[in-house]
């Protein structure tokens, strides 16, 4: 709580009576002096673009206009999954001001199959997340990028999904892949139901008997 009866003081007599002020001072002292030997951990940096950003003249992506330059607007699904029907974008193609409509034709952002052929069949890539992108829109303003993605139709059929994680853990619960998938960095990909057949699930300690370490 403010104290009624202290005088206003200004900014340069409250920054000096910090414990902390100026980039001299440690934030945290050791008794040894360790940090007096230290530039930079351990003590309070001056950020080098704090005063652009607190004045409003720091540039951002958006603050850049160049000559020609186009603008992006990403049509994503509303529905976690579902099957895409049909895709028609003669309206968004035909408004004033637009340059480019694209239809994705693979996600590469997610896990990918192992073997294509499980989904060989599909016109266009099955929608596995909420928010996944389907198509996007250049235009030569934002304004006329938004307004023709609005123009773009897409018929969906929606499919059976789970939104908890004690769901996804039921045996009848929908697969996100058809089959076994990786993905670049990690140890495997999510929703490979042959594996999940094979494997089967299994008890706890059954799986401790057989583990030749267990972190408890």
């Amino acid at each position: 709580m403010s104290d009624p009866t202290r005088t206003p003081t200004s900014a340069a007599e409250n920054e000096a009576e910090r414990p902390d002020a100026g980039s001299a001072v440690p934030l945290h002292p050791r008794e040894d002096g360790y940090n007096a030997a230290l530039n930079v951990i351990g003590r309070r940096m001056r950020k080098m673009d704090g005063l652009a950003k607190s004045t409003g003249r720091a540039r951002y992506a958006d603050d850049i206009a160049l000559p020609g330059m186009l603008h992006g607007k990403i049509l994503r699904s509303p529905h976690p999954h579902a099957r895409i029907l049909s895709i028609d974008t003669s309206a968004a193609e035909a408004y004033p001001g637009v340059r480019a409509v694209h239809i994705l034709d693979r996600v590469l952002s997610i896990a990918q199959l192992r073997d294509p052929a499980a989904e060989a069949n599909e016109r266009y890539p099955l929608v596995r997340y909420h928010g996944q992108p389907i198509a996007a829109v250049a235009a030569v303003s934002m304004r006329v990028a938004k307004a023709a993605a609005k123009l773009v139709r897409i018929e969906y059929e929606r499919l059976p999904h789970v939104t908890s994680l004690e769901a996804a853990m039921q045996e009848d619960a929908p697969a996100v892949f058809p089959g076994p998938t990786e993905m670049a960095a990690t140890a495997g990909g999510g929703g490979a139901a042959e594996a999940r057949a094979r494997l089967g699930r299994r008890a706890v300690p059954e799986g401790e008997a057989d583990g030749q370490h267990v972190a408890g």
